[in-house]
């Protein structure tokens, strides 16, 4: 008897490190993920406006092509708010992305990244400096 409380003991120790463990790489790989989609979505939005121009882009147009790379990047279940504080044709990005989720014993909690991104002037040796962009 005294051997099966101990077993008991010990497996209930180990489910909860177990637990504890899976939890923690979880928000650890949500992180992760929410910072590359984010990174991932403002480079290409200020790509797709100023360096490989697919079309004449103004603010409202770059808004919506970060959303639409971000919804393309982001795979997680939680809930994302999105707030772009300033997108601008010169080839500024300032967004916080802000994500809701549950955690294993079903607490829910948020985490919030901010990212500015600034895409500056190249200019090549050949080229003029009023030629470039």
């Amino acid at each position: 008897m005294k051997s099966l409380i101990q077993f008991a003991a010990l497996f209930f120790m180990f489910t909860c490190t177990l637990m504890m463990t899976t939890d923690m790489m979880n928000t650890t790989a949500r992180k992760e993920e929410l910072e590359d989609a984010l990174s991932l979505s403002m480079r290409n939005t200020l790509k797709a406006s100023q360096i490989a121009c697919m079309y004449d882009m103004e603010e409202q147009d770059m808004r919506s092509e970060l959303i639409r790379n971000l919804a393309d990047n982001i795979n997680g279940d939680g809930t994302f708010t999105v707030v772009i504080h300033e997108a601008s044709e010169q080839g500024l990005l300032d967004v916080s992305v802000r994500e809701q989720f549950l955690h294993n014993n079903a607490q829910s909690t948020s985490g919030q990244l901010r990212r500015t991104l600034l895409a500056e002037r190249y200019v090549d040796d050949n080229e003029n400096e009023d030629e470039a962009w």
